[in-house]
Formats: C-alpha cells, structure tokens, sequence
C-alpha cells in the first residue's frame, strides 16, 4: 500500500524534470520581501481540505494543524529544513508529546537529510524532482484535550500525489509498494484502501510560542497554496500520532486489516484505530477504482484528469491576511 507519509514510517512521504534532470528547488521565501512561497518544484500541488460539520477549518486551532501537515509534508518530500512554511521551527518542537511506542511520532519533525549538498546525484534528483497533485486531508473531528489545547483526527491518503518522471510524465510509482507485485498489471489485486484511509491526530495549544496572538488573526481561507506569513501566530504543535493499517492477504485472495494495539497515552485501543478508519474509508474523496487509477498509472499531468488542478481548499490569504 502507499507510504504516502512514508519517511514517516519515521514520517510521511510522497511524493520538470526534462532529460537533463529537474534544477535545484527555488527558495521559498525571496530576500526582499521576507514572504513565503511555495519552492518552484511544487507549483503544480495543492492541499484540499474538508471536515465534518461543526469542524472550523479557517480559524483557531485547525489554522496551526494544516499548516503543521502542509509544512511536514513539503519537508520530506523536498528534503530541506526550508520547505516548511514560516513559524514552522518556533511552532514545532523536536520531541513530541507521546514517547510510549515506537510505531507513534516521537520526532514531530521529519528526518532532513543532514548533508544533501554534498549528496550523489541520484540523492539529489530522488529530492529535487516535481511533485504535484493533490493532497486531499479530511477531519473528522477536532476536541479540546485535557491540558487545554485542541486534538484533530484526521483522515489522510496519498494516491493522489505524484511525482514528474525524467520522461515527463507524472507517476506515484516511487511511493507506491505493492504487496502483490503483479498489481500494476492488474489493480483489482491492489488492497482495499488504494492509497487512502490513514488516521492522524495531531495536538496543538495556544500560548506556549511567542508572535502575535492567535485571536487576531483573520480567516485563513484564499486563493493561494501556502500561507505567505508566519500563521502558527502563538501556537505549539504538541504531539502527532499516526496510523495506516496492514494488509494481509489469505490464500483465497481475501485481504483483513492489522490494527495497532492503542496509543501510549492509553486514549485508543484497536477498536478505535477501526472505527476511525472505516470512517476515513466512507470519506474517500474518490472511489477505489479511481483512486488505484492514479496509482498505478501514468499521467500526463499532475492532475490525472481533464479538469485543470484544482483550487486549494479553503486555501491561504495573501500575506495581508495572515
């Protein structure tokens, strides 16, 4: 199944290049204007977020928690410390709260390679190719937690991110493992997630960092893929844990999830891990066909379809706005 986070096995992971191989990444944030945009290797990805009723995904907490995802996201998948967007190091801690099993985030913030300047050439091109599509998140729920901060959990899949091959198209096959290796010649063998259904709880809480006060801030909803400015404002990622479940396969083809025991806070058990799940399940943005689509094949574009890439939802305001 996909490692969507998958340098989150310690993290997450996923996810032009033209015969000559891609050029090195843009800087996100330009000398003059101190603004932060998004590195040239990912003008073509946008995050699409959706929740469930009553779930506020442009003010208070939710703001600091989509920022902590996207930024982690642009870490691994560009291998440097400035890929996260601005607020990310004072906002995120190097430990996190939960230190109990090695299968939880202890680290909330991916590994970066230490010395990719003076990698070899396959090192620097695995980091330094495009990346596009979209990163669908939906939220399932976001709950205050006993230390007075604010939990999310949210549903999370990585089939639809994929990555520009030197011949110019676009795969996920890098990121795509398969327990069955003929699945690419035949999908219907792919498990039945197809790339979606991981679970996440991310924790944050107010008051904890130091720039402006997170109650003034306006909505952060708008037309751009990545916040321009510092919006974690005085909020602190408290702790991340995460979670896919394993496949197996019997003799008669029949595939049954593995469930991870509980959380080391003691807050879930496997029946939670379940439940969540079959819930992020019936959020699929896309059917399992689809879905097993835009992994095993290959495209023409970041966005497998003939729609345009669509708008990041709810987006970011410019710096303005923040």
């Amino acid at each position: 199944m996909i490692r969507a986070l998958s340098a989150l096995a310690a993290s997450l992971a996923l996810l032009a290049g033209c015969a000559t191989g891609p050029s090195a990444p843009r800087p996100p944030a330009p000398a003059g204007d101190g603004l932060y945009r998004l590195p040239e290797q990912f003008k073509d990805l946008r995050f699409v977020w959706t929740a469930e009723p009553g779930v506020d995904l442009v003010n208070g907490p939710m703001v600091p928690i989509r920022a902590y995802e996207e930024s982690v996201l642009l870490r691994v998948w560009s291998g440097r410390e400035q890929g996260a967007y601005l607020g990310f190091d004072r906002a995120v801690p190097l430990k996190g709260w939960h230190e109990g099993d090695p299968t939880e985030w202890l680290d909330l913030r991916p590994h970066i390679p230490r010395n990719l300047d003076s990698a070899s050439k396959e090192e620097k091109e695995e980091f330094e190719t495009a990346h596009g599509g979209v990163g669908f998140e939906h939220v399932l729920t976001l709950a205050p937690t006993e230390d007075g901060g604010w939990a999310a959990v949210v549903c999370f899949g990585g089939y639809s991110l994929l990555y520009k091959q030197p011949d110019g198209k676009w795969s996920q096959r890098k990121w795509w493992n398969p327990s069955n290796p003929g699945v690419e010649d035949s999908p219907e063998q792919a498990p039945p997630d197809a790339g979606w259904g991981g679970v996440y709880r991310i924790s944050v809480k107010a008051g904890q960092a130091s720039p402006p006060s997170a109650s003034k801030q306006s909505a952060q909803e708008g037309p751009l893929p990545a916040p321009q400015g510092d919006v974690f404002a005085d909020w602190t990622v408290t702790g991340r844990i995460g979670f896919s479940p394993t496949y197996r396969r019997d003799l008669a083809g029949s595939w049954s999830p593995e469930y991870s025991s509980a959380w080391s806070d003691g807050s879930w058990g496997k029946e939670d891990w379940r439940r969540a799940h079959e819930e992020c399940m019936a959020k699929a943005p896309d059917p399992r066909d689809v879905r097993v689509r835009w992994l095993v094949s290959e495209h023409d574009g970041p966005y497998p379809f003939p729609d345009p890439l669509p708008a990041p939802v709810p987006g970011w305001p410019a710096a303005g706005g923040a």
